[in-house]
């Protein structure tokens, strides 16, 4: 009995060791078992013989996951799939985008996937999945001259693993007073709406809705309604860049009384890059041609710099740029705003990628 037991006893030691998903740390110790998750710092194994474990993070050398779970990326991005550790790499396999390679320190957590996680919007509840910020900035003096300028900006996407629904709005408006009489220098508004849908591993359709207001060229309301396919460039756990085009069809009525219709086509590209954890750099970029009016036509600018200083409070720097090649009234072409201020955040992000297999004449987009 007594033999029994001493082989026993070693095997039961190793048992943890010889399936299921693994755990290597740094002592040398190896675990064996079912990977429940990791939150703040903590990982939770569920083993055969000794039940869940909670080891921390920072000991961790080496893991296995045989089992796929959602993986979240300190960068807001979420893959589901395995993960496997290759000469210090930590490599996440997941059916819709591949193989990432990340470093251990860019793993924010690990768990179960959220209901229905690649599912569309028509499959899962209006309110799942939000993520945004509203944005404030203000400026005032006093004195011989006294100025007011406020811009409210607010962002909110609803983003599953094929579709994505999103809106926005800037605004800004600036009054100087001198003398007792007040004079506005500024007074525009900016908001839309845009849906993407993925129908292949790299290609999405999308369509949009814009509006626009800005006093000083004159224009009352522009909107614009249109759509058109794009096709990811670049994807990985820090960057995306993306190409698109398309068609659309603008109206625009104007304080003069002045009424523009015009069919537009499109092209663009946008591009979101994460610097770190706490930086996100996003822009966009897009060339309407006029094809009602041959060679006249607009551009649209838009870029942020976002720093995280919690999960909840991040400072915005806005960039948002029109440029109108055919002003009415004397109006410049261009106008520019440059807007800054604090940002609530709430939500995060879901990875836009699809688990749609690229169909065979797609495959060199790949």
């Amino acid at each position: 009995m007594r033999r029994t037991l001493i082989f026993l006893v070693p095997f039961f030691l190793w048992a943890p060791t010889l399936s299921g998903d693994r755990v290597f740390l740094q002592n040398g110790d190896r675990w064996s078992g079912v990977v429940l998750g990791m939150q703040q710092g903590v990982l939770r194994l569920d083993t055969e013989f000794v039940g869940e474990t909670k080891i921390p993070w920072n000991v961790v050398e080496e893991m296995t996951l045989e089992n796929p779970l959602q993986i979240r990326l300190r960068d807001g991005q979420v893959l589901f799939g395995t993960l496997t550790t290759t000469n210090q790499d930590w490599e996440i396999h997941s059916a819709d985008a591949g193989v990432e390679r990340v470093g251990k320190n860019a793993i924010q957590s690990i768990g179960p996937p959220p209901s229905t996680p690649s599912g569309s919007l028509s499959e899962t509840g209006f309110f799942d999945f939000w993520n945004g910020s509203l944005d404030a900035g203000l400026s005032t003096s006093r004195g011989n001259a006294e100025t007011l300028t406020v811009n409210v900006g607010l962002r909110a996407a609803r983003t599953t693993q094929s579709d994505k629904l999103s809106f926005y709005l800037t605004s800004l408006r600036a009054d100087n007073k001198t003398g007792g009489r007040t004079v506005t220098t500024a007074n525009t508004l900016r908001t839309g709406t845009r849906y993407e849908k993925n129908v292949a591993r790299r290609l999405f359709t999308f369509g949009f809705a814009d509006f626009e207001f800005d006093e000083f060229q004159q224009l009352d309301l522009r909107s614009v309604l249109g759509g058109g396919l794009g096709v990811q460039i670049k994807r990985s756990s820090r960057t995306r860049f993306d190409w698109f085009g398309g068609a659309s069809f603008s109206r625009e009525l104007f304080s003069t009384g002045l009424t523009r219709r015009s069919a537009e086509a499109l092209a663009g590209e946008e591009l979101r890059h994460q610097f770190s954890s706490a930086i996100l750099l996003a822009e966009r970029l897009v060339f309407y041609p006029n094809l009602s009016g041959l060679g006249e036509y607009r551009v649209t600018f838009d870029s942020s710099l976002t720093t995280k200083l919690n999960s909840w409070l991040s400072w915005n720097i806005q960039l948002s740029d029109r440029f109108l090649s055919n002003p009415t009234g004397g109006a410049k072409r261009n106008d520019l705003l440059l807007t800054t201020g604090i940002s609530l955040t709430f939500g995060e992000e879901l990875s836009f990628v699809p688990p749609t297999p690229l169909p065979e004449v797609l495959q060199q987009l790949q």
